[in-house]
């Protein structure tokens, strides 16, 4: 072996172990959420979870796809990002009077608590919380809970007061009607 082949040798060697390292970075890197639109969230996700496909309201939204954290690095997260390997999604409406935020991530009330009440919504059990606008708040927020084949989904709302009851009711109903379906 000459000079000119060990420097080659050596120089492919060194690409290839840099190559296998920066992948390997990149694939044990967590991922916990992708951005998308709404369209490309039900696209996704549509025909494994339950979610609306129309917002009540025009506003700023942001829409995620969850995806599984991965475990502490060892588990090569970024190579199976998928909407088979999704674990929920989030969405979330604003405006300058009201804020809605829809998901299945993992982050449910405990519907055991003391002020949730038990309703039947489209002949599906729906657990909610509402809370008026008070002194120390002007803001109404409400938070629905609910089970559909056997993941948690919930919604939870904030509105300013100047917001009446009824368009409140009408968010939801909008909602939980795409979301519920007899």
């Amino acid at each position: 072996m000459n000079k000119k082949t060990k420097i080659i040798i050596a120089v492919s060697v060194i690409v290839f172990v840099a190559t296998m390292m920066g992948v390997l970075y990149w694939g044990l890197q967590p991922v916990q959420k992708e951005s998308v639109t709404l369209e490309k969230l039900n696209k996704k996700l549509g025909t494994r979870y339950f979610m609306p496909s129309e917002l009540p309201f025009d506003g700023e939204v942001e829409c995620y796809i969850i995806y599984v954290m991965g475990n502490m690095g060892v588990v090569l997260t970024r190579f199976e990002i998928s909407s088979k390997r999704s674990t929920g999604y989030s969405i979330k409406l604003k405006d300058s009077n009201r804020e809605i935020y829809i998901g299945i991530d993992g982050i449910a009330m405990d519907v055991v608590e003391e002020g949730f009440l038990i309703e039947n919504y489209n002949n599906q059990t729906i657990y909610y919380n509402f809370l008026a606008a008070s002194d120390t708040s002007n803001d109404k927020t409400l938070m629905i809970q609910f089970k559909i084949d056997g993941e948690t989904y919930h919604i939870s709302a904030k509105y300013n007061k100047d917001v009446n009851s009824e368009t409140m009711k009408s968010d939801m109903e909008c909602i939980l009607d795409q979301m519920i379906k007899q």
